[in-house]
């Protein structure tokens, strides 16, 4: 639902900013499957091998069903896109959620 903001609402530019720099940094509300997909996008953002191949990364999916996983998607640099190959990364987190590493 909208609601229009009262006419008498002001923001102010820098405390705008300001609260999206807060907001975005923010990485509190994460499961295991978010970090790692946004990790993996920092990642693959800085490696050369995609420019080395000629390719782009498409997308970068954090997924929830079944068994936690991350899908990445590329294919050749200016083709039209279509389901490229998958890599999977899955989290190692326990069975009970709580993010550590199995033994």
């Amino acid at each position: 639902m909208r609601v229009p903001a009262p006419a008498d609402v002001h923001l102010d530019a820098a405390q705008y900013d300001a609260e999206l720099v807060r907001a975005a940094a923010n990485v509190s509300w994460e499961e295991p499957v978010d970090s790692i997909a946004r990790l993996l996008a920092l990642e693959l953002a800085e490696a050369d091998c995609f420019e080395r191949w000629d390719c782009d990364v498409l997308s970068i999916r954090p997924q929830r069903a079944g068994a936690p996983r991350v899908e990445v998607y590329f294919g050749r640099r200016g083709a039209a896109w279509s389901p490229g190959t998958t890599v999977e990364r899955r989290p190692a987190v326990r069975p009970d959620g709580h993010g550590q590493r199995p033994p």
